[in-house]
């Protein structure tokens, strides 16, 4: 009996210190929804180095406690700066940092561009820059700036509309 009681206090222990606490830290977190995540690509009309224009879109909903700063879509092994901004709608000024509060919608909106060496070099080529992280394909990350540094948000993976050719 003394051995049996001895094994239930010490699950009793066991099951007291498993107890989930939640820090400020967890509580402040940013939680992100993902409502549709897409990319699509845009082939030029004019014959130049420009090969093609990848568009990614964002559509998430999302509530930051505490100010934010949204940075980045990690895509592939590269990291894109997110070019355009809406919350619940409205557009936002880069940079986008101060963002707080509860959003239904918040667009996020980047791209990147694919050059062809067979074309004269018509346009300046801009690179991406690497992310150090190699996704799965078509899985997408956003980079996050918050009090306590960066963080990533796994979005999903990509769904691919038809490509778009410009006349």
């Amino acid at each position: 009996m003394r051995k049996f009681m001895s094994l239930i206090l010490i699950l009793a222990l066991a099951a007291c210190s498993n107890t989930k606490n939640t820090s400020k830290e967890e509580q402040n977190a940013p939680q992100v929804n993902t409502i549709e995540l897409t990319q699509q690509d845009v082939f030029p009309g004019v014959y130049s180095n420009l090969k093609k224009s990848r568009t990614y879109n964002a559509v998430v909903s999302a509530s930051f406690p505490e100010p934010v700063e949204l940075k980045a879509m990690l895509v592939d092994s590269v990291r894109l700066p997110i070019k355009l901004l809406a919350l619940n709608g409205e557009d936002q000024r880069q940079p986008y940092s101060g963002i707080t509060g509860t959003f239904e919608t918040c667009r996020m909106v980047t791209n990147r561009n694919f050059y062809q060496d067979t074309a004269p070099k018509t346009l300046e080529e801009i690179l991406p820059e690497l992310s150090g992280r190699v996704l799965e394909d078509g899985q997408v990350l956003l980079e996050i700036g918050g009090p306590n540094g960066d963080i990533y948000i796994d979005l999903g993976t990509l769904t691919t509309k038809d490509a778009m050719h410009a006349p």
